[in-house]
């Protein structure tokens, strides 16, 4: 069964490759663009006929109504309106409602940081629409340094250049856990390459420092992307217009054979997963709390999920391991969710399992032990495109799949157990790859996932000079960064690679499968040597931490028009339950959270009919949830038997 799966998947991987060159990032001074008559220039994508983009032109004075027709700029400091401008590529995909039940926009971007939201838009912005009740034009954009926009981040010159960077380091496979991590010898071995880790943020720091320089870094944050927001709310819907949000990323849609000539895809409410994100931390959902804090008197219908407490975000170091603690609290039960569920398949359905198995704790036994095997004597793959051993990072990590495949749909293949750990959907294509390494010694199909092969040397640009950079993690930096607190006292008071590797330990007394690698397994640390840090606006930053809300003047307003929809799951390994409580009780009243009975990283889980009503009828008739907090329960008998009903092919295509 394997090769056939194995197949479906190359095959997969290729044809996205050849469409790739459609959904790449701005990368031309030459480019020109068509001239509307309205606000932005709005023509139909190239890549989707149904969508409309444009490149919007926030004047710099509101009194003067001054359109650029070919593209357009927002400020870079909203502050000081001289200091320079940004150019954000927008998309609009518009409802089809009457304009008497047209109720405006909803705002959005598909998870992150490190993710186009132009591009992903074209598979994910008709399901948004058909969640919120079909009754908002749909708006998404490349946030700052992001993909289409202006400046672009482009540290490296390529995507083969920061692969090559990046190859065979702890930036690809995390930390190498020893057997004792606790133990002096085993220490060692985690600061050594600790060390190896600080020395190569400092080295892409300052590459990104060489290249965009560091003003224009301090002003690509989470604040500035809130105050992006509110210029293109005004603009395209009036200055006293409520700013719709939603976090919500990625439902899964039913993709037909039928297609119109417009390109619009029909779509279909399902229950299982779609395309999983690059970015365990939602920053689109700190965006929310940002929104909601910034401008409580502009905040209209937020959905809120893959919650994360966006003061700890914004007000603790990322090395401290303060905010990871608590987005790890339900990793270890998630992950003995998905033996449970493997073992009840059996091996018809789950590769992982043997006849002789008797209960899920076999399994995760056998897993354990080959990590550990893999520690002492890593395996050598020489049938792959790339040259390798397999490590026990390698299985733990979480890569992010940036180069010849189209950005929207990269993150299909991104990452390893932890990863899957957030997919449901993918389970039992995972354990079919983990269990080809684990019992035939053969790791090719596995690194597809955390290994995949370098991007072409000298790719061509398509007819409109995009060239795709492939820097998705440097472009998740750019918030993290953004929104970092520099260390007091300057590099004296910078972490220690013991220091960090001491807080690291801390953490793997409680989660000791993920604890040592969760904070190499996307890249939100190193601030430090990041020239953006401390430059932006940092005035919101202490009205963070708790409830009421204030306006912009300082005046205290104690809730929000309308009480914001918060979104979790129970068994979520990155961001659970217990993260959106803390959320939750911060805002009080102002908010109301839906808990569904199902594993998976927030939207990447499978959503229940229970939650899809409960968002429908809040964004389309406003209805909000009578209580605090409401219970959707499971509706998916097991994960493993579900989806492998489908063909393979079939069920990768409904990732898309």
């Amino acid at each position: 069964m394997l090769p056939t799966r194995t197949q479906s998947l190359l095959l997969f991987i290729a044809a996205v490759g050849i469409v790739s060159w459609t959904l790449i990032c701005l990368d031309s001074p030459h480019l020109s663009f068509p001239k509307d008559e309205g606000p932005i220039a709005w023509t139909r994508c190239k890549e989707n006929a149904a969508f409309f983009c444009g490149y919007l032109e926030c004047v710099f004075d509101r009194a003067t109504v001054k359109i650029d027709k070919l593209f357009s700029r927002v400020p870079t400091d909203y502050e000081n309106r001289e200091a320079g401008s940004h150019i954000l590529a927008v998309t609009k995909y518009p409802t089809s409602c009457p304009p008497s039940e047209r109720l405006g926009i909803v705002m959005t971007n598909y998870g992150g940081p490190g993710v186009s939201g132009r591009a992903s838009s074209f598979q994910l912005g008709p399901r948004l629409q058909e969640l919120t009740g079909n009754r908002y034009d749909i708006i998404s954009f490349d946030q700052r340094g992001h993909g289409h926009s202006l400046p672009k981040l482009n540290c490296f010159g390529s995507a083969l250049g920061y692969e090559t960077f990046k190859a065979n380091t702890v930036l690809e496979t995390t930390f190498l856990i020893p057997e004792d991590p606790f133990s002096p010898e085993g220490r060692a071995i985690l600061i050594e390459q600790q060390r190896a880790a600080l020395a190569l943020e400092r080295t892409q720091g300052l590459m990104c420092e060489n290249a965009i320089g560091g003003e224009a870094l301090g002003f690509m944050s989470t604040t500035t992307t809130v105050y992006d927001m509110e210029e293109i709310s005004r603009i395209l819907e009036g200055e006293n217009a409520l700013i719709n949000f939603a976090s919500v990323s990625h439902f899964e849609p039913a993709v037909t054979d039928s297609e119109s000539n417009s390109g619009e895809v029909e779509v279909s409410i399902l229950k299982v997963a779609s395309l999983p994100d690059s970015s365990s931390l939602t920053v689109w959902s700190i965006v929310g709390a940002y929104l909601a804090n910034m401008l409580p008197h502009k905040t209209g219908k937020v959905l809120i999920d893959g919650v994360v407490p966006a003061d700890m975000w914004a007000n603790d170091h990322y090395e401290s391991q303060t905010l990871l603690r608590v987005l790890l609290g339900d990793s270890e039960k998630t992950y003995q969710y998905f033996l449970s569920e493997c073992f009840v398949a059996g091996p018809q359905r789950c590769s992982l399992v043997l006849s002789a198995d008797g209960g899920p704790s076999d399994i995760g036994d056998r897993i354990d032990q080959f990590l550990d095997r893999l520690q002492e004597d890593p395996m050598p793959v020489v049938n792959y495109d790339r040259v390798l051993s397999l490590t026990s990072g390698h299985i733990r990590s979480r890569h992010s799949v940036i180069g010849t495949l189209a950005l929207a749909y990269q993150h299909l293949f991104s990452g390893s157990l932890f990863t899957a750990l957030q997919i449901p959907s993918l389970w039992a294509l995972y354990a079919e790859m983990l269990a080809s390494a684990m019992y035939d010694s053969d790791a090719s199909q596995l690194l597809l996932l955390v290994a995949p092969p370098y991007s072409p040397p000298s790719p061509e640009p398509d007819q409109e000079g995009y060239i795709e950079t492939g820097q998705g993690d440097l472009w998740r930096l750019i918030l993290s960064c953004g929104d970092a607190l520099p260390y007091p006292g300057g590099n004296k008071t910078w972490p220690t690679a013991e220091e960090i590797v001491d807080n690291v330990l801390v953490t793997m007394e409680t989660w000791p499968r993920f604890g040592g690698t969760v904070h190499l397994m996307e890249q939100h640390g190193g601030c430090q040597y990041w020239a953006g840090t401390g430059v932006g606006p940092t005035r919101y930053r202490s009205m963070l931490a708790s409830f009421p809300i204030f306006d912009s003047t300082g005046t205290v307003q104690k809730t929000l028009t309308t009480p914001a929809l918060l979104l979790a799951n129970t068994h979520d390994p990155i961001t659970p339950y217990s993260s959106a409580k803390i959320v939750q009780n911060t805002m009080g009243a102002s908010s109301r959270l839906v808990l569904q009975d199902v594993p998976g990283h927030s939207y990447l889980a499978p959503t229940t009919q229970c939650a899809i009503r409960l968002i429908s009828e809040y964004f389309a008739n406003g209805v909000i949830p009578e209580d605090a907090e409401t219970f959707c329960s499971r509706e998916i008998d097991n994960y493993f038997e579900s989806l492998t009903d489908m063909s393979d092919a079939q069920m990768i295509l409904r990732r898309i």
